[in-house]
This record gives structure tokens, sequence and C-alpha cells, in this order.
């Protein structure tokens, strides 16, 4: 198919390939010098090393086998058969196209793409031309043919960041609607350490004359993500397509059966700047620590090669959950904590935090256990002793990124001990940083005390 769309060279040399067919078919030997000469026109276009076997030829139709072009890993086409009439041959048409077990190898090298055993095909518009689709009747009446299918066949496309595995499975018809339609099912993704396998594919587009574009739709059923934590249940979805002569834009959704994991997105591919293309993720929504994971218009560069920048939206998750994550399950906590986490994914696969802020949003209680906090001084066993059992009537915390991207978490609580200094309300400021609970007391306010306020207020450190 994207053959034929590239100024149609490929489809004309199957026409003059058929025209000798057919004109030759009662001569005798004509099986060798048809062969001869199907493969010299084929490396007149820079196809090389070209094998194939012409195992049928008639009045109507021609059938080739085991077709490769390539040597070392050459690309594969197992059957091409063409339907045709003399007097369309003629007139420079042919009425059908069906071709099986296309196997196509795609390597994105040095910022250019390459086709394994089509490195050196000149296609009809240069090599240094943008890949362009038809949108208007006279563009699609220069194809020289009425309806094509490709059946049972596969491209395997890898860059260094991802890989994906396409089944093959399209239909093209220019009579009565000019149509494109896909269906398939196992389609694989991967990138780093996450996957994705798909059921059911499908995908249709009508060509909207006026609007200079094909209009349709598309859907994915029962999609299944590896890799993740938790695990994501199977996902639906379904969108819309719009293909322009320069551009693709890809809309829609996904979801799982109960609609806690969903996902809105727009994607735009530029045909001759794909470095510039992106996904932007609109929406997105799934269950986290008891509460929910929001995000907003996150801009994925296709290259790869960019910081991505995103807010994560925090509601409700569970204080409990959270502090035990943060601290090696050396505090606990309850109650429910909201807020918003501004982060930076780069593109080595490290996350920078940037001055994320999260809150309690009523009042719970906090402890700690008092052998992790560090210190043998009066202060610090006050300290121990205040955060065995904390009742906070405020809880707010600030995320960040340090110094080679350590996280660094700096906790304000503000309650009291029930049990601790006859109940005395108490301000605490403490740091934890990484994964395992470091504390550094910066301050403990009496807010029952003005004096010892104003004294610990002028030597506390930020």
């Amino acid at each position: 198919m994207a053959a034929a769309f590239q100024k149609h060279k490929f489809g004309w040399t199957l026409i003059t390939a058929a025209i000798l067919l057919g004109l030759s078919a009662a001569l005798l030997p004509w099986k060798p010098w048809v062969e001869g000469r199907l493969k010299g026109l084929f490396e007149a276009q820079g196809l090389t090393d070209v094998r194939l076997t012409l195992s049928h030829v008639g009045l109507t139709t021609m059938t080739l086998e085991d077709i490769t072009f390539g040597n070392t890993a050459p690309l594969t086409l197992k059957n091409v058969t063409l339907d045709y009439s003399m007097a369309a041959l003629l007139a420079g048409d042919v009425r059908g196209l069906t071709a099986t077990g296309l196997s196509i190898e795609a390597h994105k090298q040095e910022n250019a793409w390459n086709v394994i055993g089509l490195e050196h095909w000149e296609n009809g518009t240069g090599k240094n031309a943008p890949f362009t689709l038809p949108i208007t009747l006279d563009e699609l009446n220069a194809i020289p043919l009425s309806n094509a299918q490709l059946n049972n066949s596969h491209a395997h496309i890898a860059s260094d960041q991802w890989q994906l595995d396409l089944p093959l499975q399209l239909q093209w018809q220019k009579q009565p609607t000019p149509k494109v339609a896909y269906v398939a099912s196992g389609i694989a993704f991967k990138t780093r350490n996450l996957g994705m396998t798909t059921g059911a594919a499908t995908a249709e587009v009508l060509l909207k004359e006026n609007d200079k574009r094909w209009e349709g739709s598309w859907s994915l059923q029962d999609i299944h993500v590896t890799g993740t934590s938790p695990t994501i249940p199977a996902l639906n979805g379904g969108g819309e397509l719009s293909l322009q002569s320069d551009q693709a834009r890809i809309t829609g959704q996904l979801h799982d059966a109960a609609k806690t994991y969903t996902m809105a997105f727009a994607v735009n591919y530029l045909f001759a700047a794909p470095d510039k293309s992106a996904v932007v993720i609109t929406d997105f929504l799934m269950p986290w620590n008891g509460g929910s994971l929001a995000a907003h218009n996150v801009r994925i560069p296709l290259s790869g090669q960019a910081p991505i920048d995103v807010t994560l939206r925090i509601n409700q998750v569970s204080a409990d959950t959270l502090m035990q994550q943060l601290t090696g399950k050396r505090a606990s906590a309850t109650g429910k904590i909201s807020g918003t986490l501004p982060a930076t994914l780069e593109p080595d696969g490290s996350i920078v935090f940037h001055e994320g802020t999260l809150h309690a949003e009523e009042p719970g209680t906090i402890t700690m256990s008092p052998e992790v906090i560090p210190g043998d001084n009066e202060q610090v066993a006050l300290v121990r002793e205040v955060l065995k059992d904390f009742h906070y009537t405020s809880l707010a915390m600030q995320l960040n990124s340090g110094e080679g991207h350590r996280l660094e978490l700096r906790m304000n609580l503000e309650g009291n001990n029930p049990q601790v200094q006859a109940g005395r309300r108490v301000k605490i400021n403490v740091n934890l940083n990484g994964d395992v609970l470091d504390f550094v007391q910066q301050n403990l306010l009496w807010l029952s005390d003005p004096q010892k306020i104003m004294e610990r207020g002028k030597n506390a450190n930020p």
C-alpha cells in the first residue's frame, strides 16, 4: 500500500509485467524469460538481489510467489496475484492486487529509517522528498489499481527507545467511495520495561475530498499492559482518525471496564518531520494508594530524546500507605493526602521532582519508630516521645529532587501527643531523605511559649 502511494512506480512496474506476460502467454519457453524480465524491472528501481517465481499467468490473472528483495536480511513477500483484463491493462489500469505474507523489518539509524531489503529503492519521489498521501480523486486516479489487499503480513519496527510488532491486514478500494481499512489482532509494543499487547484492532478511513483529508475511526480491544505497578486491568479504546497529505492525527480514549483507569490522548504525526511529532495525553486517571492519580495535557515527543514535564495530581490517597512507601515502613499514619507533584521524566528514565506540595485533608495520627530518629540530647528524646503517637491537626509535605536527583521530603506537622507534656500543641518540621527515614530535627516550636517560638525561629535552618 505504501508503495502505491509513492508516485505509483511499483504499480506501473506490475502493469508492464502483466502486459508482457499476457502477450507472451502462448509462447514457449516463456517462463524463464519472463522471470528474468520481471527481475530486471524491479532492479531498475534500485531493488537488489531480486528473487521470485512466476507460478501462473493468464489473460486475466498473474501470480508471483516467494519474492525477496535484498540479501543478508531480505524483505520477503510470499504471494502476489494481479487481477486484470486486457482492455484495462491497455488503458493503464489493474482491477485488483492481492499480496500475502509480506514481512517488513524497519530500523531507525542515525535519525533515518531504514527498511531492510529496500535500502536502495528509488520510490519515484527522490530520496529526500517527504512522504505524502493522495487526498483528491485526481491523485487517486493516478494509482493504477481499483482495489488491493494485503493479507497475513507483518511489520517489525524498532528504534533505540521502542519496538513495535504490527500484523498487517489491509484493504483498499477506489470505488464507489475511496476507502482504506485495517483489521488485525496481536499488536505488540515495548519500550524500556513497559510492554503492551492487544486483541482485535480495527481502523477505517474514507476520503473527504472537499476537506482534502481522509477521515474515519479506530478501535482496540483487550489491551494488556505489562511492567507496571500496580497491575493495570485489560483496557479497551477507540477514537477518530484524520489523515492529510503531510500529517496524521489520531484522537481517542482508553479505559478499563470499570473506568477507574482512563486516558484521553491526541497524536499528531508529521510525515516530513517525525522528530517534531508528539503524543499529548489530555487527561489521565488511575487508582493509586487508595485514592487516585491524575494528569492533564502531558506532551510526549515521539523522538524519545526530550524530557517530559508532567504535573501529577494526587487525590485522597492513604496517608499510611504513602508514609510507609516514603520511609521504608518506618512510619504509619491515618487520614487522606492530596496535592500536586510537578515532575520531569528525563530521557534516561530518571524522575526529577519540582517543589511538590501535599497536605492532609483532615486531622489524623502519625507514628514514627523512635529508634530511627538520630541524636541523644534532651530535645531529640522529646521529639521521639512526641512522634510515638502524634495527633496532627495539620500535615503538609514538600517534595523536591535535590543534588544527584535524590528525593527530599520536608514534613510540617502541627498537633500534639496526648501523653507528652500534658498534650501541649507543638509544631515540628522534619526532613526525610530518599527511601530510608533520616530525621534531622530543624525546629520544635512550643505554641504555648511565645519566647521559645521566637528563639527557635531565629536559629531554625530553612
